[in-house]
């Protein structure tokens, strides 16, 4: 299973959309989406995950937008 590193995703803001390199497992991609998904039942404020896919080859998750630096 590869490890996650911060240059294994690209994030493409005007969608919310994390779209992750081609070498990155799947099981990584979903266990991410599963633990914000658990995070989401608490207090903290992050943004709700929308759905997992794929763009062309590449693993992304789609969340929805919170206003701030990275999402207007």
């Amino acid at each position: 299973m590869a490890k996650k590193k911060h240059n294994d995703y690209k994030n493409i803001a005007y969608d919310n959309i994390k779209v992750y390199n081609e070498n990155i497992d799947k099981e990584v991609v979903l266990k991410e989406a599963l633990n914000q998904a658990r995070i989401e039942r608490t207090n903290i404020n992050i943004p709700k995950v929308l759905g997992v896919t794929m763009v062309g080859n590449k693993w992304a998750i789609i969340m929805e937008c919170i206003a701030g630096k990275t999402c207007n």
